[in-house]
């Protein structure tokens, strides 16, 4: 085909444009950090100092957060919701003593735990009611609501911590059970649920005909975080993750990454992302430079087995505290304080799988640098550095994890190395380039190809 001067212009501006919406949507994703580079630093900036107790979103958009003080609840607190991912979040309500819990059922109807009163909303958070609530509370611990009008409440009492269940919003209340240890509240639907404590009391019972039999689960402490997947299968925590595959009669634990820069393998929160794959956090790993960082966890395997990652260092974030995914590809984890990740394409798919994988690419001269150009067509330059002699491959993936192409794979001595990559048939996009030593994970950068 013969192209004259204005189809080369066509073609130029085109290419333009083009070049352009990727500059956008790199800049839109913040990819400017040092990988794992799939999430991006937030603030909530919590008014007057105050601390999460409670965080939860609805949609990849919509959120809402609780607070509390550190002066026994005698302080202003508030309630907090976002539109916009977290970036921004701004008060809907402000109440002396503490928020203790925000769980919404849909976008409409949600719930707030504050002292000893339950409030509601039917109406996305426009107004709030508050529900009737059991004789004799002091303040409530948990709210488990499975419905608008069917909800479950624990508060302490004297001689005990007692439950209770409504079915007709709060107009009328069932003590289901009382026991010593009753701070949290897990039902898998009418029937079948687990109480216990939140602690390292033995504290944990288990109802399978909606609450009127309870049966204790001898040893094991009550939970923080529980999910099932079905009425078998089910995952707690209270820094150490337990697994269930008898519907709660018994748990095992689940070893969690350890060694290397790991100092704490701690898991004080998870979250479903899918079907198989969920998050934790709680982990802390530590630097040379005596600097912690925070460690996120994945298992796609329903809590069967754990990796690791430690995101952009340059966020300094010691430790996370809360976890949450909405769907396959928008999560944010945060700290206590209001400060946090988000990430709008499932995370990063750079994770260790072996214990001592961190240390060797902190502690040992092995580096890989940002390839040139960048973006590239058809070519370019992807520079790294050995400390010792090593074998090395390149693997290089699409921006939906999948391997396209392994490069450089062979012996190389110490010092600086260059290898070309061409991209061959490979569309415009972004890919990601992952560098390994003796087989161990160094690190990814990610590159434009744009033809």
């Amino acid at each position: 085909m013969k192209h004259t001067s204005h189809t080369r212009a066509v073609r130029f501006l085109s290419s333009l444009l083009y070049f352009f919406s990727i500059l956008i949507f790199i800049n839109a994703f913040n990819f400017q950090h040092n990988p794992p580079g799939a999430w991006t630093y937030q603030s909530m900036n919590l008014p007057e100092n105050r601390s999460l107790t409670d965080i939860t979103f609805i949609d990849s958009l919509t959120g809402y957060a609780t607070t509390s003080d550190g002066n026994g609840g005698l302080d202003t607190n508030f309630l907090l919701k976002t539109t916009d991912s977290g970036n921004n979040w701004h008060i809907i309500m402000a109440k002396e003593y503490v928020f203790q819990r925000v769980i919404f059922l849909n976008h409409d109807t949600g719930f707030v735990l504050h002292g000893d009163e339950i409030l509601r909303t039917t109406n996305s958070a426009i107004s709030w009611s508050r529900m009737p609530v059991p004789p004799d509370n002091f303040g409530f611990s948990d709210i488990f609501p499975l419905s608008w009008d069917t909800v479950w409440v624990c508060f302490p009492f004297i001689g005990g911590d007692f439950l209770y269940r409504t079915t007709n919003a709060g107009y009328s209340w069932t003590r289901q059970f009382q026991s010593s240890a009753i701070k949290k509240i897990y039902m898998y639907n009418d029937n079948f649920g687990l109480v216990g404590s939140n602690n390292s009391i033995q504290s944990l019972f288990r109802t399978t005909n909606s609450g009127i039999n309870w049966t204790e689960i001898p040893g094991q402490n009550g939970f923080t975080e529980m999910f099932f997947w079905d009425s078998l299968t089910g995952l707690k925590t209270i820094s150490v993750l337990r697994r269930t595959n008898t519907g709660g009669l018994s748990w095992s634990s689940t070893p969690m990454p350890s060694g290397g820069l790991i100092v704490n393998s701690t898991c004080m929160d998870f979250t479903i992302s899918n079907a198989d794959t969920l998050w934790g956090v709680g982990g802390i790993a530590r630097f040379p430079n005596k600097s912690y960082r925070g460690i996120l966890y994945r298992s796609i395997n329903k809590g069967e087995s754990w990796q690791y990652q430690i995101p952009d260092t340059s966020f300094a974030i010691s430790q996370f505290g809360n976890s949450q995914f909405k769907d396959r590809y928008t999560g944010w984890m945060y700290t206590p304080g209001g400060r946090g990740i988000y990430t709008t394409i499932g995370g990063d798919t750079n994770f260790v799988t072996r214990l001592n994988d961190l240390a060797i690419s902190v502690e040992t001269k092995y580096f890989l640098f940002q390839n040139y150009p960048n973006p590239f067509n058809p070519k370019t330059i992807i520079d790294f550095e050995l400390g010792r002699k090593a074998m090395v491959k390149l693997r290089v993936f699409d921006i939906l994890g999948r391997q396209t192409t392994v490069i450089g794979e062979e012996l190389y001595d110490a010092g600086m190395h260059s290898i070309e990559f061409s991209s061959g048939t490979l569309p415009s996009g972004i890919y990601f380039y992952s560098l390994y030593v003796n087989e161990y994970l160094i690190g990814t950068k990610r590159m434009v190809l744009l033809k």
